[in-house]
């Protein structure tokens, strides 16, 4: 008697993650920059500062999560905080602290600062003159706080941090003879190797949707 053989296991694939950041590209290039931070010399990180726009962006990042705990943005002018954690916005001016929950319609205009957030839970910092930064409580595949840039072209030549290295002076190197979806990228002075990934992009909320983009991963 022959027996059936065994059936063999299927294996899903692993679900499609949100990167820890997605970065426009600096220049006329539409493409995105996707940033997962792989290790840290500790929880606290000096994301983004630029001395000319008057910001700065400090992260804590778990790396055992893979994700921020906590992310707050600092504006010279106006004199602002804005704290955020998974479960609330917490907006400091001056002596006066206001807490808001994520999902909550918010509507702020300030002299030099226009504060929005909507029912997706996409907070979002802008002003006519300096770049627009998002912030998002993530609740997608790869869940946590994130953090989104708009009008980047606006950062000065200062910017400096983690991640506003990647918007002074990249230069990108050929293709890989072997590969073409790896590259070498550096920026202000580092090497990362670039490889073109799938990702799930998260700045218009859950459920994302999916892209393909350069990424690169930080050994902090």
């Amino acid at each position: 008697m022959v027996l059936p053989a065994p059936a063999t296991a299927s294996v899903s694939p692993a679900p499609i993650q949100a990167p820890t950041v997605i970065l426009p590209l600096p220049g006329q290039s539409r493409d995105q920059l996707c940033v997962d931070i792989k290790r840290t010399s500790g929880p606290l990180l000096i994301l983004l500062v630029d001395p000319e726009q008057g910001v700065r962006v400090i992260g804590e990042y778990k790396v055992e999560k893979a994700q921020f705990s906590q992310i707050e943005v600092i504006f010279k002018n106006p004199q602002l905080q804005v704290h955020v954690s998974p479960e609330h916005v917490v907006v400091t001016r001056g002596q006066r602290s206001s807490e808001y929950k994520w999902k909550e319609t918010l509507f702020v205009v300030m002299p030099g600062l226009t504060m929005t957030m909507d029912k997706a839970g996409l907070l979002l910092l802008s002003s006519p003159d300096k770049v627009t930064i998002g912030l998002l409580s993530w609740d997608g595949p790869g869940q946590g706080l994130r953090l989104l840039l708009r009008d980047t072209d606006r950062f000065s030549s200062h910017v400096d941090g983690i991640l506003g290295r990647f918007y002074r002076g990249v230069l990108w190197g050929p293709p890989d003879a072997t590969d073409d979806s790896k590259r070498t990228l550096r920026a202000h002075g580092f090497d990362f190797n670039a490889t073109r990934k799938l990702k799930l992009d998260y700045q218009e909320g859950t459920p994302g949707t999916v892209i393909s983009c350069w990424s690169v991963e930080l050994y902090l």
